[in-house]
């Protein structure tokens, strides 16, 4: 759910758009500033180092509802903006609170199946919540699926505060930690953002390129999103069972070589439908299994500043989302899918070299090991 409510504004920007009687570009620009919310990750992550991890579930998914409240009530792109910036900074503080909570207590040798399976969520977001949310687009207009979700997230967070169990405060020489950054850290952030600006460029320009291409509305676009669904849950469900015995670095690796030639695709697979949701969809699947793997490397290099290490990662992969939504927009109206893709494959393939040479993976007591780099 708080998943759904991330990814609900970028497919359906053209409806968003003209419902407020503004440019796609405009609110492209919104999604942008919206997303800088999350630079804030950072101090959100040392935040949660020194507070119950439950904590930060709970006031991530009451940020999730006010945001989605102020998104109905937007008049204009500027309060929409404001309102994505909330919904971004909810969206860090829980994931930041729940990546934290699941190493807490996974042995990091388990961890990549564990975290392939808490990852499902954002599959789910695509089989079911997009689509839905299409479909409310279609029949009440843009602002019907923000009420909805201000609902849900809501009655989240009352529900998390009532039954999640209190976990203990942190220990003393936890609060007293500060995250000092290494070159493999700086190689695999670097990762990530890397990662996050390719798929994001492509993200915010598929519904326009499936409109414009195809001639699809807005429930069309949410129900053709099912296949990226079914991407994501191709990429967790082999993040899940293969992490753990190739190593994370290695999945990293397999899925961006994966993205490289979906994202070249793009142009043959114009004019044909099913074949563009084919290559979008296993874009995804390549994407979404190299994103995963490296949730628990981000986690272990640094045990005693979690938290930390997955907000420095998630202010990485915010500011890579921002430039995303900002380029992705307007390199879309200004030389179509075509150069979208040529920039996303550009991407993936600097993600390759770099988690190849730079990442080291941890082993299984949690001290990084050198691995060999073939």
């Amino acid at each position: 759910m708080t998943t759904t409510t991330l990814r609900t504004a970028p497919p359906f920007l053209p409806d968003i758009a003209r419902g407020l009687d503004t440019s796609r570009p405009a609110v492209g620009a919104a999604l942008s500033a919206g997303e800088l919310g999350g630079l804030a990750s950072p101090l959100v992550g040392r935040a949660v180092d020194r507070r119950p991890r439950r904590w930060a579930m709970v006031t991530g998914a009451s940020l999730l509802a006010l945001a989605c409240a102020l998104a109905a009530a937007s008049p204009g792109v500027v309060l929409l903006g404001a309102a994505l910036t909330v919904l971004v900074l909810g969206k860090v503080t829980f994931d930041t609170g729940m990546n934290a909570w699941v190493a807490d207590r996974v042995p990091f040798a388990q961890r990549g199946r564990v975290t392939g399976m808490v990852e499902v969520s954002w599959a789910g977001a695509l089989l079911l919540g997009v689509p839905l949310m299409g479909l409310a687009v279609a029949w009440w207009g843009w602002r019907a699926p923000f009420v909805a979700l201000a609902a849900a997230n809501g009655t989240a967070a009352l529900a998390m505060a009532r039954r999640l169990p209190r976990d203990a405060a942190p220990a003393a020489t936890h609060l007293r930690s500060r995250l000092v950054l290494t070159r493999p850290m700086v190689a695999l952030f670097g990762v990530v953002g890397v990662l996050s600006l390719a798929s994001q460029i492509v993200f915010v320009s598929y519904a326009s390129w499936l409109r414009d291409a195809f001639g699809l509305g807005a429930a069309a676009v949410g129900g053709l999103t099912i296949g990226l669904g079914v991407g994501e849950l191709a990429g967790t469900g082999t993040t899940t069972l293969v992490a753990d015995r190739w190593g994370k670095r290695r999945t990293v690796v397999a899925g961006a070589a994966v993205m490289l030639p979906c994202c070249l695709l793009f142009g043959p697979a114009e004019g044909h439908t099913w074949a563009a949701v084919l290559v979008l969809g296993v874009m995804v699947a390549g994407y979404e299994t190299a994103f995963v793997a490296t949730i628990p490397l981000v986690a272990e290099l640094t045990p005693k500043t979690r938290a930390a290490s997955i907000g420095v990662a998630l202010g990485t992969m915010t500011l890579a989302r921002a430039c995303a939504a900002l380029v992705g927009t307007r390199l879309y109206d200004r030389a179509g899918m075509d150069a979208v893709g040529v920039l996303a494959a550009g991407l993936a393939a600097v993600a390759v070299v770099v988690a190849v040479v730079g990442v080291e993976e941890p082993d299984r007591a949690g001290s990084v090991v050198e691995q060999d780099h073939g």
